[in-house]
């Protein structure tokens, strides 16, 4: 779930966390990274959280209108259609469950809040016209999810005041979590794939393995590469070239020679549009320029041997 250029940049927060704490050791460097990496997925678990909590407020309200002494003619039916919503339901599972209590992240959540967000989606037109509908199709139980997610739970000032005050790195986040819950509820294709396990996929071992084989090669190989790279940065002062440039050119070293499945292309693509992000405007120029001379010197010396997809040209 998980794609490689966030792994990638979490790799090079830790690698520059390093660089500013002369105490940070390689273990400390591997345990940041899981640290870092673990985040990202109770964000995910409490995006998801958000959802079942808003999808099933309406249950809560109608108990909490019946129980009223005094009826309030300020209150309007509601419809328990999204409660009984497919993908609703399947987060009412007891690995679901389990995560949310294993995390602690059950009590992120105000309940003030969810009803706020879900008193902002009774205003909804497109919610409107699901719940008086005499029949809903799956596709429209999907749509109507994405569209909680989408326009109401992350468009929220609450939700995202949530999220920036757990999470150091939401910023960096959020567009590939927001990306990957739209992913998981289109992929699914029918009521029975609709469970809480096609709903969340944990980090797997490739990836892990890809981000914290990244990291060490990068700090045990770094003096070693840096001689690879002061000799492209003739008409740079290296004293003034940015500590994350260095960073990410050492990165993409270390993806040239030692990650024979990784196109050469792809490691420059990616450390251009990490370079835009983090890096200054000039430093995509800069990465691909003394990229593209790094390749070629390296490939003269027989140093790049790349196998399997990283033969692949793109």
């Amino acid at each position: 779930m998980l794609n490689r250029r966030l792994l990638r940049i979490k790799v090079l927060q830790v690698l520059y966390s390093a660089e500013q704490d002369a105490q940070l050791t390689a273990a400390k460097c591997q345990s940041k990274l899981k640290s870092l990496i673990n985040a990202y997925y109770r964000a995910y678990l409490l995006s998801l959280l958000f959802i079942d909590k808003v999808g099933n407020y309406a249950e809560f309200e109608i108990n909490r209108q019946e129980n009223k002494l005094l009826k309030d003619k300020a209150d309007k039916p509601i419809s328990l259609r999204l409660v009984n919503n497919p993908f609703i339901k399947a987060l009412n599972d007891e690995d679901f469950t389990d995560l949310i209590a294993k995390e602690k992240l059950e009590y992120l959540i105000n309940k003030d809040d969810i009803q706020k967000i879900f008193k902002k989606l009774l205003t909804k037109e497109r919610y409107q016209a699901y719940t008086d509908s005499k029949e809903v199709t799956f596709e429209q139980e999907r749509k109507i999810t994405i569209y909680l997610f989408n326009k109401v739970i992350i468009k929220n000032a609450l939700y995202s005041s949530c999220m920036e005050d757990e999470f150091i790195n939401w910023y960096d986040d959020r567009e590939t979590l927001f990306k990957n819950v739209n992913e998981k509820l289109r992929k699914i294709g029918t009521i029975k794939d609709c469970t809480f396990n096609n709903l969340y996929t944990s980090l797997n071992e490739s990836g892990l393995n890809f981000a914290q084989s990244l990291l060490i090669k990068t700090i045990n190989e770094k003096d070693t590469y840096l001689e690879y790279i002061k000799p492209h940065l003739k008409n740079w002062d290296a004293d003034r070239v940015t500590t994350i440039d260095m960073l990410l050119l050492n990165m993409a070293v270390v993806e040239f020679i030692q990650f024979e499945n990784v196109p050469i292309k792809v490691t420059i693509n990616e450390y251009i549009e990490i370079s835009k992000q983090y890096s200054t405007p000039n430093s995509k120029d800069f990465i691909n320029g003394i990229l593209d001379k790094l390749m070629i010197k390296l490939k003269e010396e027989g140093k790049i041997n790349k196998s399997g997809r990283g033969l692949v040209e793109f």
